[in-house]
């Protein structure tokens, strides 16, 4: 699809990292996740989210903080 946003790989966690970034995470009781840091600053999961080979994510993603107007088509640069 044409016109997706192309977010880099960054630390979604880290305060200085870049908006939109994207990268991984891992927890004991989830195992590794891909978060994405918004626009805005907000860090959501992309746990209901479908990466292709490409990095492009299905479906668009919509920061999930409330009153977030941050919603977008995105591919992941540097995906795999």
């Amino acid at each position: 699809m044409a016109g997706r946003l192309q977010i880099q790989r960054g630390m979604p966690y880290h305060p200085e990292a870049p908006r939109p970034c994207w990268g991984t995470t891992f927890s004991k009781d989830d195992g590794w996740k891909v978060v994405v840091k918004c626009g805005n600053g907000h860090v959501a999961s992309l746990i209901n989210h479908a990466i292709a080979q490409d990095g492009t994510v299905d479906p668009s993603l919509d920061c999930p903080e409330a009153g977030c107007p941050w919603h977008f088509h995105v591919q992941l640069q540097d995906w795999k």
